[in-house]
């Protein structure tokens, strides 16, 4: 065997020490940036807009780090936005910050805390000059981090960049093992997830994209400011967010850059997202509790053909505010156990979104008063309009309402339903119902019958005693116009002297 060269010893022995200084270097200066002010400040550009921060780090290699009580702050005049991580492990490029583009490998993150928030201005409008930020609602996401401070204000539009914070970020895989809390606006999440995002790009324009969002959730409750909406939540979706400037679509708005699908299932302790489906009827809400089971199919924010939900509730409200159209009149809750089941079906016109309320066993009563209107053996109730649309306001729904085997125990409650100076005013008995009520734009059409026996009343002052039937039909309310249609109703009445 040949004898190596020594001046090969010496090339390798030196490249040895010049490797091992390098990584001393390395060592002392990498950490010390992590460690110090600097380097924050240098990502944090404009700090009012976008700031970063950490509590410590350290790295032992190049572009490989670890990072404990990270914080992110953002805002623009229509939101603000809060990231903060426990302690987090990124992998990332280090040529690419010489471009300034921050090129994560890898990311993966635990105790991580997320909110969204809408900005309160108080300052008047005439001013010119724009409100300081109130941090209230960052403060909220109660991160644990006590050396993080919230953004104060922001500068005059004419001070502010164009392009965002002039950094852009692209993230090959992220991995989030456990999220603390999520916040959006009033809503409130908390629970055991697993969320995993592959192809993230932000770009110095503040446009923001993710190829791939895989989200499982175990045992998690949602929150509506102090008023539980759901518990024992589970979850498994995947989605997709096209390229959007969170700032020009705030709220609701950023789904309609949302598609995937997203599958729920939970302990329901509010109707509030379906009463939102519900908001421009006004006169109709639903309330109560039940099991929730959910598939649904989105392609940029629209529900498609396909997606379901249902809930099986074993105490289900269905209240009925005849005030809010007519300007005067009583409020009814009708209440038992039953199910809510909602679809998207194809049509050739484009579908549609269809919502059945199944109750079985009913009583109804009127409100304040908590008096019995009725009881009956089932209602039903069908919604039907364009297929949801979670960017946008709903459309008022069709409405078809029908009561089945219905018994009004005390007659003399409708009374108040016979008006126009009828000679006769019922007493007492009770008399049985089957009828159905459907709106649609503002108009109301329907027909009930009503059948009593031994019914007493008062005929042209005589007091009497006898059979009622009425047949009503309700050809057009027109609630906008304040228009009546009851031709073809009759009315009948076998009576005789009461002893």
């Amino acid at each position: 065997m040949a004898p190596s060269k020594p001046g090969s010893k010496n090339w390798i022995i030196k490249a040895i020490a010049i490797a091992g200084a390098l990584e001393i270097i390395y060592l002392v200066v990498g950490n010390l940036l992590l460690n110090g002010g600097w380097l924050p400040q240098m990502l944090s550009r404009h700090p009012d807009i976008l700031r970063i921060e950490w509590y410590s780090g350290w790295s032992l290699l190049p572009g490989h780090l670890h990072v404990s009580g990270l914080k992110i702050h953002s805002q623009n005049p229509q939101q603000q936005w809060l990231f903060s991580v426990s302690r987090g492990e990124v992998r990332l490029s280090p040529g690419g910050l010489f471009f300034k583009t921050i090129q994560l490998k890898s990311l993966s993150a635990h105790g991580v805390t997320a909110a969204v928030h809408r900005r309160i201005s108080d300052a008047p409008a005439s001013t010119g000059s724009p409100a300081p930020l109130n941090s209230d609602a960052l403060s909220a996401t109660r991160v644990s981090n006590p050396h993080a401070t919230a953004i104060t204000g922001k500068p005059p539009a004419s001070e502010r960049p164009t392009n965002g914070a002039g950094w852009a970020i692209t993230a090959n895989n992220a991995e989030i093992a456990q999220i603390r809390e999520l916040e959006i606006d009033d809503y409130r999440f908390n629970g055991q997830r697993l969320l995993q995002l592959d192809d993230v790009t932000f770009r110095p324009d503040g446009s923001l994209a993710m190829e791939r969002i895989l989200l499982q959730l175990h045992s998690g409750i949602l929150m509506a400011g102090s008023q539980s909406i759901a518990r024992e939540l589970q979850t498994d979706a995947e989605l997709r967010l096209d390229p959007f400037v969170p700032g020009k679509h705030p709220g609701a708005e950023a789904f309609r850059f949302v598609s995937g699908c997203f599958g729920v299932t939970g302990n329901l302790a509010s109707f509030r997202f379906i009463n939102r489906y519900l908001s421009d009827i006004g006169w109709l809400k639903l309330d109560g509790n039940g099991l929730l089971k959910g598939d649904l199919r989105i392609e940029q924010g629209r529900l498609m053909n396909g997606s379901k939900l249902s809930i099986d509730s074993p105490d289900l409200t269905v209240e009925l505010d005849e005030r809010h159209s007519a300007g005067s009149g009583e409020r009814h809750r009708i209440r038992g156990a039953g199910s809510v089941q909602g679809d998207v079906h194809a049509t050739l016109d484009g579908g549609e979104t269809r919502l059945q309320v199944e109750l079985k066993d009913i009583t109804m009563r009127t409100q304040p008063q908590d008096t019995l209107f009725l009881q009956g053996k089932a209602f039903h109730m069908s919604l039907t309009g364009p297929p949801v649309n979670l960017s946008e306001r709903f459309a008022e729904p069709a409405v078809l309402m029908q009561w089945k085997e219905a018994v009004i125990p005390y007659i003399a409650a409708l009374n108040a339903y016979f008006t126009g100076g009828l000679p006769f005013r019922l007493v007492s008995g009770r008399a049985r119902m089957n009828g159905y009520l459907a709106y649609a734009n503002q108009v109301v059409s329907g027909k009930f019958d009503l059948a009593g026996e031994e019914i007493t009343g008062t005929l042209l002052k005589q007091s009497v005693i006898g059979n009622l039937g009425v047949e009503l039909h309700l050809k057009q309310a027109d609630l906008a116009h304040r228009r009546l249609d009851l031709s073809g109703t009759r009315i009948e009445m076998q009576a005789a002297p009461e002893c």
